[in-house]
């Protein structure tokens, strides 16, 4: 029973992925291109929500790439092959979800500002204070994610049919 839940939740999964992720990433990229272009889309808020939805797409693409696959026993050779594979996993899994807990903060705090300090916010939110908000959304996911590089971590058979780290 629980083999069939989970191939039904992984392909249910599958489909919501290839469904909504070229929807974001044309959002993203619509933010991208109109990044410097003054106009609706260049404030503060669009700004961070571009390097979030980056971070995002990111975090989709590892989890799919490198931790759904191996779990349903796709290219197993290349995924045992080094133990630099699963700690490239854990630490780019863990990096992203530093950096979306972050975004989640920053954008909360950018909100309130714009509520609370109507008068003061395109002055407090300036294109310097985005270009560190951006630095404090990806370094400290760089930096967690980066220190579990100091372990190896490998893909083991799970006792499922499937390999995880």
């Amino acid at each position: 029973v629980f083999s069939v839940v989970e191939s039904a939740v992984s392909l249910a999964c599958l489909v919501l992925v290839l469904v909504t992720l070229p929807i974001y990433m044309t959002t993203v990229a619509c933010l991208i291109r109109d990044y410097n272009i003054p106009g609706p889309t260049s404030n503060s808020f669009y700004r961070i929500c571009m390097v979030g939805g980056i971070v995002d797409i990111l975090a989709i693409v590892v989890n799919y790439l490198l931790s759904i696959l191996p779990a349903r026993g796709y290219l197993l050779p290349f995924y045992l092959s080094t133990p630099k594979i699963g700690t490239t996993y854990l630490a780019l899994a863990w990096g992203t979800r530093y950096s979306q807990n972050i975004t989640a903060i920053i954008m909360g705090v950018n909100r309130l500002t714009a509520i609370l300090y109507p008068f003061k916010f395109r002055t407090m939110w300036s294109d310097s204070m985005c270009y560190l908000m951006h630095a404090v959304q990806i370094v400290p996911g760089m930096i967690g994610g980066g220190a579990l590089y100091l372990s190896h971590f490998y893909y083991q058979e799970s006792g499922l049919g499937g390999y995880y780290v």
